[in-house]
């Protein structure tokens, strides 16, 4: 069986769909898929310090923000903090 020709679309159709599949990726692009477990190890050496990084979510509304804490092996409140938000088309591995 053959299938029937399909129509040629018009270029102001072609211009649209290029234009919301843009908008799409700009504006709200596909969440990447990781685990924790891609983070990769827990501690790190970092200039002759060891850093450890501790996983939690913080929840609001329904709502789950997945973070991750680094701090110097061994102390419990750091006293320099440095916060990464990262944009919507990034993750922690950009981080990593």
């Amino acid at each position: 069986m053959t299938e029937p020709p399909k129509k040629k679309e018009s270029k102001i159709t072609l211009i649209r769909r290029g234009y919301d599949n843009l908008v799409k990726t700009v504006v709200r692009p596909p969440r990447i898929a990781y685990t924790t477990e891609d983070l990769g190890p827990t501690l790190k050496a970092l200039r002759g310090a060891v850093y450890e990084r501790t996983d939690f979510e913080v929840v609001h509304n329904k709502l789950k923000l997945k973070c991750s804490r680094w701090a110097r092996e061994g102390e419990p409140r750091p006293k320099k903090v440095v916060l990464y938000l990262h944009s919507n088309s990034s993750c922690r591995l950009a981080v990593v």
